[in-house]
């Protein structure tokens, strides 16, 4: 149950961030309202015609088209699991690709995506907080950069209690990857965290930090 109810929460933030702001109206109530109305089924919401959510939402036409995309990403997500299929070419789909995973996650984790010119996986990997020195885990990751000649590179971090926010050592440590994939001229495309009801994306609350490192978030 708890596990559902951390799933239904995040699709409501993707969704309200799909919406982006609406006049008079509270985007995330209105995001949580459309997936109440179709069950919290992204097969359901993903296979609604635009003409339906721009009738029964009051949304325009670019914003039926967002959602339509977003979540035919996410059934197409459900229905092809391979990785080597999946490219991590905007935040939707960074969010998507990731959520499940992080949500069931009992304890605090950092996950590295080594991506290629094409935002395509060539490898994923993880390392436990508590186990792990932070300095120490900057090195593997440039070390594995080098090693996979990886572009680009995307990293996630999961909170198992509180907000999404980062606080000072991850705001530092993002800092770091970035400062040394720089060198190695490699971007990071962005640092997303999960938390129990939001999620955290630095490229969009943070952009100086990243402001080097790609083109604005699509």
């Amino acid at each position: 149950m708890e596990s559902a109810t951390l799933q239904h929460n995040s699709d409501v933030e993707l969704l309200s961030f799909t919406l982006g702001k609406l006049k008079n109206r509270s985007s995330h109530k209105v995001a949580k309202k459309i997936l109440k109305d179709n069950n919290y089924c992204l097969f359901t919401l993903g296979n609604r015609p635009l003409a339906y959510l721009k009738k029964q939402y009051g949304l325009t036409k670019k914003q039926a088209k967002a959602i339509y995309t977003t979540f035919a990403m996410a059934r197409q997500f459900k229905e092809h699991t391979s990785a080597d299929q999946i490219c991590l070419d905007s935040y939707q789909v960074r969010v998507l690709f990731m959520a499940e995973r992080l949500r069931e996650l009992q304890q605090e984790e950092v996950w590295v995506v080594f991506l290629n010119d094409h935002r395509g996986i060539i490898k994923k990997q993880s390392f436990a907080l508590a186990d792990t020195n932070l300095d120490d885990l900057i090195k593997i990751i440039m070390a594995n950069t080098v090693e996979y000649k990886a572009p680009h590179i995307l990293l996630y971090l999961n909170h198992t209690k509180g907000v999404s926010e980062p606080n000072e050592t991850e705001i530092e440590f993002t800092k770091k990857v970035v400062h040394y994939a720089e060198l190695l001229n490699t971007s990071v495309l962005d640092c997303i965290i999960f938390a129990k009801d939001d999620i955290y994306s630095f490229k969009k609350n943070n952009k100086a930090l990243l402001e080097n490192s790609e083109n604005p978030l699509p």
